[in-house]
């Protein structure tokens, strides 16, 4: 009989957070979509629930239930890579695994015929789950017979599961409070008017008026629940990264030996991309040193390539700052690829002004040489403060400069790295000359507020200075002193 097995990472990107941050464990802590006051939480703990700090609640409002909460964001590339990694090591324990396109920590696997590999289905979950364990993340493995019904009771239990027949699992299933699944809470309100807390009592309700009364995500757990939709798995094929490995009978120390050893390595991969029409995106390099450890690094040309020269430049330059303090004996090299598009095969782009690909070779030529925080890019957010409104952001790929026609050319504040604190206030502060003398002023306005951090209250003022320009000033209220934020231009 068909077997089919749910593996339930309850709250993914949490677990991601407390893996990253493992000093939190036992404190209230929350997944923001943002690092900002008024973001919306997304994911918490059981002690945050405990403090009535729940999904949905702005990161101001949680603080003010509990101020020692912790917060970070967990952005989608992280989470994508976890699956992946986490997609590979299910692979390990069954040939078909799926991972759930909508919720990120959700799998199902193929359990057919696993128990003549295993003792039984439970030892076969159970080793499943202590290597996730070991992997840092909790997890709750369910083997039944469909993928709703293994899905709907993953979601209650907290151990492993193994339900000996479809009725045990139709009878385990229906028992599933509707709460636990993802249904908006205004349509479970609309539902606990009628006394529809579970499955059982959801696929007992007509069919007529399901649709339109509580739309289509209920709908669709509605017919799954009947049996109505029985997907098959359809497992998703791991990509195959081009990988190649060299062991050295002897410690190597010597860059240009090692170079010529990377150039044979880094042939082979590109010819093997280039028979896939795939282009090198990035290099990963792992070098195991004579005394144990492990040094790796990444490359990343300027744009996708096939150019061994290219890479092989990109190489050397990064070589020559990677600290190694013994001989290398073990030497791995892994590429990311993409397809050869379109853009990549136009050759024959027009002629410019502004040479934009050697650009991105001298930016490429930096990060390998200084780091990949050596390329930064100033990016606008909303901030309350002037200083919090620019954040830098790694620097990826160099835009063609788009010039506008303005009929009258604007100011442009200048905004200081560091402020400078004035030793003596300006002529034509209130506190120096009587109002009337005011003649350098150009205008003011009155920055308040930052309450969910510390009390910011700012005077800002324009003022001309006798020799030329315009500073840009402000007073402080609280710590009484002059500041320059920066100029006008």
């Amino acid at each position: 009989m068909d077997r089919t097995a749910c593996i339930d990472i309850p709250a993914l990107p949490l677990q991601l957070l407390l893996r990253r941050r493992p000093e939190w464990c036992g404190r209230p802590v929350a997944v923001v979509a943002q690092d900002k006051p008024q973001s919306p939480i997304l994911w918490v703990n059981e002690r945050a629930r405990s403090a009535s700090i729940l999904p949905g609640m702005k990161y101001a409002a949680g603080l003010s239930l509990d101020p020692d909460l912790c917060a970070e964001t967990v952005g989608q590339p992280e989470i994508d890579t976890a699956v992946l990694d986490i997609h590979r090591r299910l692979s390990r324990y069954s040939p078909v695994v799926e991972p759930s396109p909508d919720e990120p920590g959700i799998f199902w696997l193929d359990a057919s015929g696993l128990g003549n590999l295993y003792d039984s289905l439970k030892t076969w979950a159970t080793q499943l789950q202590r290597d996730l364990q070991a992997h840092g993340l909790r997890a709750v493995p369910v083997v039944g017979f469909s993928r709703f019904g293994t899905w709907a009771v993953a979601r209650t239990r907290r151990r492993v599961t193994v339900l000996a027949s479809n009725k045990q699992e139709r009878m385990a299933c229906n028992n599933v409070q509707l709460r636990r699944l993802p249904i908006p809470a205004r349509v479970l309100q609309q539902l606990e008017h009628l006394a529809v807390s579970t499955i059982g009592d959801l696929v007992r309700l007509p069919a007529t008026g399901v649709r339109d009364r509580y739309g289509d995500q209920v709908w669709q757990i509605y017919r799954e629940a009947r049996g109505e939709i029985r997907r098959p798995l359809r497992g998703q094929v791991l990509p195959v990264p081009a990988r190649r490995r060299q062991y050295l009978d002897d410690a190597e120390t010597n860059q240009e030996r090692l170079l010529f050893l990377i150039k044979r390595l880094l042939h082979n991969i590109i010819t093997e991309l280039e028979a896939q029409q795939e282009l090198v995106c990035r290099l990963h390099l792992v070098f195991v040193l004579e005394d144990g450890q492990r040094v790796q690094d990444t490359i990343q040309p300027a744009v996708p390539t096939w150019c061994r020269r290219t890479l092989l430049d990109l190489i050397r330059l990064r070589l020559a700052s990677i600290p190694v303090r013994s001989g290398i004996v073990e030497l791995t090299m892994t590429a990311d690829s993409e397809p050869v598009s379109p853009r990549n095969r136009d050759l024959l782009e027009r002629h410019k002004q502004r040479d934009q690909d050697a650009a991105q070779r001298a930016m490429a030529r930096v990060r390998a040489e200084f780091g990949a925080e050596a390329v930064l890019q100033p990016r606008l957010r909303p901030g309350h403060l002037p200083e919090a409104r620019v954040t830098w952001e790694p620097f990826s790929e160099l835009n063609p400069p788009r010039a506008q026609v303005v009929q009258q050319p604007s100011l442009v504040r200048r905004v200081l790295a560091r402020p400078q604190r004035l030793q003596q206030p300006p002529l034509c502060a209130p506190a120096a000359v009587d109002e009337r003398h005011w003649p350098a002023r150009l205008g003011s306005y009155l920055l308040s507020g930052g309450w969910w951090q510390q009390l910011v209250r700012r005077e800002y003022q324009f003022v001309a200075r006798s020799g030329g320009g315009i500073d840009w000033l402000y007073f402080d209220r609280v710590r009484r002193r002059w500041v320059r934020q920066g100029r006008v231009e």
